[in-house]
């Protein structure tokens, strides 16, 4: 197994299981009857925690489990800093909701 593969796995196991948290904290959240979820509390679901098993500085992971193959090397590529900043600037106007 490469290690490419052995990340993008990791990364996969991650996002499960932060999914499956995200479904609990939202019942939680609804059935103690909020409406509104503070600034710092957002910006930990949208950046995780420190010590996480793989940093979110790394989005090209994700392409790795689609290019092995089928041959589409161009999706494997490395992402720079910029493409990484404009992804999470939209994800979290999408949550903000001030997307257009």
């Amino acid at each position: 197994m490469s290690m490419e593969t052995y990340h993008a796995m990791l990364y996969s196991l991650q996002r499960l299981e932060e999914e499956g948290w995200a479904q609990r904290l939202h019942a939680e959240f609804e059935a103690g009857g909020r409406t509104t979820i503070s600034e710092r509390a957002l910006d930990f679901v949208l950046r995780g925690v420190d010590s996480q098993l793989i940093p979110e500085n790394k989005p090209w992971l994700g392409r790795v489990m689609f290019a092995e193959g089928g041959g589409d090397r161009a999706a494997a590529a490395r992402q720079f800093a910029s493409t990484f900043d404009q992804l999470g600037k939209l994800w979290v106007q999408r949550y903000k909701g001030e997307s257009s």
